[in-house]
């Protein structure tokens, strides 16, 4: 990916592997347990919609492409926030998600989480706001990854 003017940068240390980790981000059923209803074509210049429910009447919805898929490594995503809508320009250009792992053991992986942008900047408030709402979703996900983690060593006794 190329600099940008602007980004979020969370880092974690998930007690999972790489590639349960990477399986939540690039499997479509593994990523329905944390991010709600998934349509997503996993390859490079694939689209995918999320559509994650807020309350009962409300949903989010996020789209783009895969721009990198480097197994149990990297995926790096355009990202569009709400309903893709031609007419309506973002504010943010070029927005991107970039999640890079990093095996510490085969069973603990460090976790980078980079979102990109080039425009417009975040005032401050709204800058706390998103940076919360990703670690909301990394928190989702990592809960996701070690519940099917769980599920998974329980089936296999």
């Amino acid at each position: 990916m190329n600099a940008s003017e602007h980004s979020i940068v969370l880092t974690r240390v998930i007690n999972a592997s790489t590639a349960d980790i990477y399986a939540a981000w690039t499997d479509p059923q593994k990523m329905e347990l944390w991010l709600g209803r998934v349509w997503a074509e996993v390859r490079i210049g694939g689209r995918y919609l999320f559509e994650s429910p807020a309350d009962d009447t409300t949903s989010y919805y996020h789209s783009g492409t895969y721009l990198v898929l480097e197994e149990n490594r990297q995926v790096t995503l355009s990202f569009l926030a709400g309903k893709p809508d031609p007419t309506r320009p973002s504010a943010y250009q070029n927005e991107f998600l970039d999640i890079r792992l990093r095996a510490i053991t085969p069973s603990l992986t460090e976790l980078t989480f980079i979102n990109g942008w080039n425009g417009q900047p975040l005032g401050d408030e709204f800058l706390v706001a998103v940076r919360s709402a990703w670690a909301d979703w990394l928190d989702r996900m990592e809960l996701s990854v070690l519940n099917h983690s769980k599920a998974m060593k329980s089936c296999a006794v």
